[in-house]
């Protein structure tokens, strides 16, 4: 009686039973469960340690005639703090441009966190706050309060990037065109 069963209920689950057997519910329903497989994520990476700093670049003598403002900007994502933090170094040390940078202006939602500014240890950093009025405006509005206040009066040339944008490969056309005295903006 008990075999007479079985199919009926496998078919109401809407399983058909196999040929030529008659299981009991309770075995077939044991047979039809898979065991579970328990997805196990990778083991966290531990952060990468930072590599040792470069040599400086020699700056070339004409280049040291010039006075340059390093003006970054930001709203101070994981992002830009990971840039400043772990390329900025290097990209300084590196850049003979970049060693010529007397003074860096922060233009910034917020205070830099501790260690975020060592890339400029020896510069003249200056940080100004403000509020952020949204993602283009407050590009629009670094520029213009900057030439307002006149913070790049004095200087011969203006670097404007975001912490996220690093000069690498195109440092000697860079030097090349702002020690041309026909040169007046690198776009």
């Amino acid at each position: 009686a008990g075999t007479a069963a079985a199919p009926k209920q496998q078919q109401a689950q809407g399983k058909k039973p196999a040929a030529g057997t008659a299981a009991a519910p309770k075995q077939q329903q044991a047979q039809d469960k898979k065991p579970a497989v328990q997805k196990s994520r990778p083991p966290a990476l531990a952060p990468l340690p930072l590599l040792p700093l470069p040599p400086p670049q020699e700056i070339p003598a004409p280049l040291r005639k010039i006075r340059i403002v390093l003006f970054l900007t930001t709203h101070v994502t994981a992002l830009h703090e990971a840039f400043l933090r772990k390329c900025w170094p290097h990209a300084v040390r590196n850049s003979a441009l970049l060693m010529q940078v007397e003074t860096v202006l922060f233009y910034s939602t917020s205070k830099p966190t501790p260690g975020m500014m060592d890339a400029f240890t020896g510069k003249n950093v200056t940080v100004k706050l403000y509020r952020n009025p949204g993602y283009q405006e407050g590009a629009v509005l670094a520029m213009k309060e900057a030439t307002e206040q006149r913070w790049f009066a004095g200087y011969d040339w203006l670097i404007r990037v975001n912490p996220d944008t690093l000069i690498l490969d195109n440092d000697e056309f860079l030097i090349q065109n702002m020690l041309d005295p026909e040169v007046d903006g690198i776009f």
